[in-house]
């Protein structure tokens, strides 16, 4: 079963391949000028292509974070977040992939699977955020896989892919992981 693994947002991380193997991964980078509709439909057409060329069976998408801290909640976000995901559920219906294959799984749990934690810890120095933070131990992570990336964007779509096959084939993951990473799991 081929497996797609999405991290949704302007520049949309990729990963694709059967489980137990090393991901195939990229990024859909989508203009920042462009409106909120040639983006979402420009993704669509994206992710339609990546289904169909790859054959793609189950979809893993990373659901759209909500803000819940009022003095940071911004609409636009919001906005963007349901519209990535809208496109990525309408490319899917498309190409014949139904509810069924489709999975949104939150931030904080494939971060707890492939990073040992779901949310960045207090103090971050030297980085600016928990979000930076997070990011940066998906490269580490994807890094010791021996996985070639080139972005953040990525890296958390390979650890999403990681997950989903994990859900798809217990104890898949196992084969791939350096000996001394496996007491982590």
């Amino acid at each position: 079963m081929r497996v797609l693994g999405i991290d949704p947002g302007s520049a949309a991380g990729y990963a694709y391949g059967l489980p137990g193997q090393q991901p195939k991964s990229g990024t859909i980078r989508l203009d920042s000028g462009m409106s909120n509709g040639r983006r979402f439909a420009t993704l669509e057409g994206r992710i339609r292509n990546l289904i169909g060329v790859y054959e793609i069976d189950m979809v893993i998408l990373e659901a759209p974070y909500i803000q819940t801290d009022p003095s940071r909640f911004d609409i636009q976000v919001v906005r963007l977040g349901y519209g990535y995901q809208a496109a990525i559920l309408m490319a899917c219906e498309k190409e014949g992939i139904g509810a069924e294959r489709i999975t949104l799984v939150e931030s904080t749990v494939w971060r707890k699977y492939a990073l040992g934690r779901g949310n960045a810890p207090k103090d971050v120095r030297p980085f600016k955020d928990g979000r930076e933070w997070l990011k940066q131990e998906a490269i580490k992570t994807c890094d010791k896989r021996g996985w070639p990336i080139r972005s953040q964007d990525e890296a958390e779509a390979c650890l999403i892919w990681e997950w989903g096959c994990e859900q798809i084939e217990p104890g898949v993951t196992l084969d791939r992981l350096p000996l001394f990473e496996m007491t982590t799991l």
